[in-house]
């Protein structure tokens, strides 16, 4: 339900049903909490480049066992969600127990994101890719029906 809050009332007169749900914080006795004053080390070399994992991960899916991710990626793409599909199936992709079953899905379905945002190049070259490297699979005939529908438009 909306509730109207007055200038003259407090959130929880106006919302009473939330403070019985509001987190609580333990006490912490304030002798107990240090502070680091120490400094930080000086890099006696070059940092070094991240993994390519690392950039290809970004934290906000790294909670997600691959699986959910890659369903949820396919729910977003027929709910006309592309580019969040997408941002999910590179993420996806990047995963080192990415199961090997699920490879030439991940690769077709960039493919159908790239189409359906106007990128034709782009998931021209993901639909060749799923025909070479997974031959045998069934997204290599989606993806031959892919190209063959480009050509026509």
């Amino acid at each position: 339900p909306v509730h109207a809050v007055s200038e003259t009332q407090t959130t929880t007169e106006a919302f009473p049903e939330t403070d019985s749900h509001r987190s609580v914080l333990p006490d912490t006795p304030p002798d107990s909490i240090s502070e680091d004053t120490s400094e930080e080390p000086v890099p006696t070399e070059e940092p070094t480049e991240p993994f390519p994992s690392a950039i290809a991960s970004p934290p906000r899916f790294a909670e997600y066992p691959t699986q959910k991710l890659y369903d949820q990626a396919i729910q977003d793409y027929r709910n006309k969600r592309f580019s969040k599909a997408e941002d999910k199936l590179k993420e996806v992709s990047s995963r080192a127990d990415l199961r090997t079953d699920l490879r030439d899905n991940v690769v077709y379905w960039l493919g159908a994101c790239a189409l359906a945002q106007g990128r034709r190049s782009e998931a021209e070259e993901h639909f060749r890719r799923v025909i070479e490297r997974y031959p045998t699979s069934n997204k290599a005939t989606d993806a031959h029906g892919m190209l063959k529908r480009m050509r026509r438009k």
